[in-house]
């Protein structure tokens, strides 16, 4: 883990450890857990409702959220969790967040996920979002 006294804030380049299950207490849907990582606070939006929960946390917190699978767009927003395989075995399930490491960013990495976050994503729009 990085330097505990470092907090997530804008722009900082932020690795978490994610498990899922079916209940709080057991993380039962992830084999093993899974790593994610992404630059905090580049959403069109501003921050997402995970972003916010994360927001001002060091090395070693954890997270957990209730997730319906009807919900996780909005939650997420332009985050692209490794979700799919929860969804598909549970409806509902928890998600426990661990945060791993944060470190600062390089420029571009901060302009190749804004470019990221702000692609539109709805099919074949010829905004060049390149989701077909």
């Amino acid at each position: 883990m990085e330097n505990s006294k470092v907090n997530i804030g804008p722009m900082k380049k932020v690795a978490l450890v994610i498990e899922a299950g079916r209940t709080r207490d057991r993380m039962d849907l992830t084999h093993t857990p899974i790593s994610f990582e992404f630059i905090f606070g580049v959403g069109v939006q501003g921050l997402s409702p995970f972003e916010n929960a994360l927001d001002g946390k060091a090395c070693g917190a954890t997270v957990f959220f209730k997730i319906h699978s009807r919900e996780i767009s909005e939650l997420f927003e332009h985050l692209l969790l490794p979700l799919d395989e929860f969804i598909h075995k549970a409806p509902v399930f928890y998600l426990k967040a661990t945060i791993d490491k944060i470190a600062p960013t390089e420029d571009r990495e901060i302009v190749s996920a804004m470019a990221g976050a702000s692609a539109c994503g709805q099919g074949d729009c010829g905004c060049g979002c390149g989701s077909h």
